[in-house]
């Protein structure tokens, strides 16, 4: 049987009150004081969340989930940007007034009993005499660009980009 998320929250939070509500029935002073509907609510509401269940999955690589990340932010790239970049690691910029904050996207991995985050900062970079450093020797399963070709370039060994 296939219950949407919705439905299936509210079935089980509407399933952890009443179960409370017959437990504090009972004639016992002691369990009817140890816990509230709306502890239980909450508990039920915690464990549904944090239930593998409800784990999203990416469903493309790292490399491919960068790649899909610039090109989408090159498509809507302001008028003055030279490079759309997504990296997985340190970063520095050599003109901070050259560059666009940070965002930060998440890339969500689960394995059979393992779950975890990957942040990606993505940011747009313009020049003149703007230079983009990684470290951590980062390689392009962790780092994604595009490059408006005729006024940025790429340094496939230092993985560092340069806009004239």
């Amino acid at each position: 049987m296939f219950l949407p998320q919705p439905l299936l929250f509210a079935v089980l939070s509407v399933f952890g009150i009443s179960a409370t509500a017959k437990s504090s029935s009972s004639s016992s002073s002691a369990r009817r004081n140890r816990y509230t509907s709306s502890s239980d609510f909450w508990l039920t509401a915690y464990a549904y969340e944090v239930s593998s269940t409800n784990w999203p999955k990416t469903p493309m690589s790292m490399e491919e989930y960068g790649i899909h990340n610039v090109a989408t932010m090159w498509q809507n790239r302001p008028a003055h940007a030279h490079a759309a970049i997504c990296i997985n690691s340190r970063w520095n910029v050599k003109n901070y007034d050259n560059f666009s904050p940070a965002m930060t996207v998440a890339y969500f991995k689960k394995a059979l009993f393992k779950k975890k985050i990957v942040l990606w900062d993505c940011l747009y970079i313009w020049g003149p005499g703007q230079q983009f450093y990684s470290f951590d020797d980062v390689k392009t399963d962790r780092m994604a660009w595009a490059l408006d070709e005729t006024k940025c370039s790429m340094d496939n060994v230092t993985m560092d980009v340069s806009c004239l």
